[in-house]
């Protein structure tokens, strides 16, 4: 299949994501290859009422289909792609050439920046109607074009999780305690630490309002206290909220060390919400 892909041995019937494709002429394109030095004839057959785009070299097709989510609705152009798959996407580029992607594997930063890694990502292939243009292509070039469209691809996805994630509250906040606020922040980093969490702890407060009083279901004697900790934690882009179980034992004379003894389920939540609640 890369063989095939790298050389587009391929018929794609490519389908557009979005209203505002450029007009696009039929003919003969040339085509670089990341995986080929040589520069090879394609034959693109154009449809402005279907809005789709034949490109062929040989006998082998693939057929990619329009996405119908609006997960890339705020991408600024026009892409194509297999629907739910990472696969086969190909860029229309501002001048009328494309860029075609074989795999999209990388992972994009937080701040959408993409690096491609060979390995994963595979072949990359550009398509222009000036052969001299094609010609002029080189690797360097065509991995710079991958990680700019792919950080847009990002930067689109994200807008729409923000949209999504919208009506998403952070939960109210409680008690106000400066001292004692590090104290168990502290503690639920301590904890996601053991319990070898992915996820950053970027922010906290206080949602219990006053500290919980633990006693002996038959005695009555105290044992310790509790309140609840939010996290507001971020993995890769993605935001999200917990409760942590914040305790103090008590010996009979006074309370111990602050740690944390459990926590809740993860709530995803807007990274822009995340950042307005950050000190």
């Amino acid at each position: 299949m890369k063989t095939t892909f790298a050389y587009l041995i391929i018929c794609l019937s490519l389908f557009t994501f979005s209203d505002q494709l450029i007009a696009q002429e039929s003919g003969k394109y040339y085509a670089f290859s990341t995986d080929s030095k040589r520069i090879r004839k394609v034959k693109v057959e154009y449809d402005q009422k279907d809005k789709s785009l034949d490109l062929s070299t040989g006998r082998s097709s693939l057929e990619l289909y329009i996405d119908h989510t609006v997960t890339y609705k705020a991408y600024k152009g026009t892409m194509f792609y297999r629907e739910g798959s990472n696969a086969k996407r190909a860029f229309l580029l501002e001048d009328g050439s494309f860029l075609l992607t074989e795999k999209n594997y990388s992972k994009a930063s937080g701040d959408c920046k993409v690096t491609y890694n060979k390995a994963k990502d595979k072949t990359i292939i550009y398509l222009a109607k000036d052969k001299a243009k094609a010609s002029a292509m080189n690797k360097e070039k065509a991995i710079k074009l991958f990680e700019q469209y792919f950080s847009k691809v990002c930067e689109a996805y994200k807008a729409y999780e923000e949209a999504r994630l919208s009506g998403t509250k952070l939960p109210a906040e409680g008690m106000k305690n400066k001292k004692l606020l590090p104290e168990a922040t502290k503690a639920a980093q301590n904890y996601m630490k053991r319990k070898r969490w992915r996820e950053t702890l970027v922010g906290s407060y206080f949602y219990s309002k006053e500290w919980d009083t633990i006693r002996n279901r038959n005695s009555g004697r105290i044992l310790g206290r509790r309140l609840r900790l939010i996290g507001l934690l971020s993995y890769k882009g993605r935001c999200s909220f917990g409760h942590f179980f914040i305790r103090q034992d008590y010996d009979g004379a006074k309370y111990g060390v602050t740690y944390c003894e459990a926590n809740s389920r993860t709530t995803r939540v807007s990274c822009k919400k995340v950042a307005a609640k950050k000190p």
